[in-house]
């Protein structure tokens, strides 16, 4: 499915080729995602840009959204660093054809395969009790330990 954008801007310079790509961001496109920029003889532009393919896939209890080339925090997999994974719990995928598809769906096996990019420790969070009038306080810290993977690419097996 071929989706253009429609702006009343002309292509005359450098500077509106780039606006035209600064307006794409209310559809999250980046300039790589578009295939062909055209100007009308009335100074309209359209945008041709490919479609996406993403999946909602499950992992630690959370939900994530991703497509082809995204990078994830997640929580801790184990696995090395450089290592590479299937993710198969996939709750909806929608293909670049345009085709939905549920978790419900029998017909589908869609898996998600990324690469382990490394360990990291999340942002700290504090843990503050207290009880009032028996002068009791205690502060403690705590860092989840998180795995950062980058979506390689997305199986839609059939």
């Amino acid at each position: 499915m071929e989706v253009y954008y429609q702006s009343s801007r002309a292509l005359s310079s450098v500077s509106n080729y780039m606006n035209v790509y600064i307006s794409l961001n209310f559809i999250d496109a980046t300039p790589h995602d578009v295939i062909k920029v055209m100007v009308s003889e009335s100074g309209l532009v359209y945008v041709l840009w490919r479609e996406f393919m993403f999946v909602v896939v499950r992992t630690g209890g959370k939900q994530y959204c991703v497509k082809p080339g995204d990078v994830i925090k997640v929580e801790k997999l184990d696995a090395e660093p450089a290592a590479k994974l299937s993710l198969t719990d996939v709750l909806l995928s929608l293909s670049d054809k345009g085709e939905l598809f549920s978790k419900e769906s029998e017909t589908q096996t869609t898996s998600v395969n990324v690469e382990v990019v490394r360990h990291v420790r999340n942002k700290k969070i504090i843990v503050f009790k207290k009880k009032r009038r028996h002068n009791y306080r205690r502060k403690i810290g705590h860092r989840q330990w998180m795995t950062v993977l980058k979506v390689v690419d997305i199986s839609l097996g059939k």
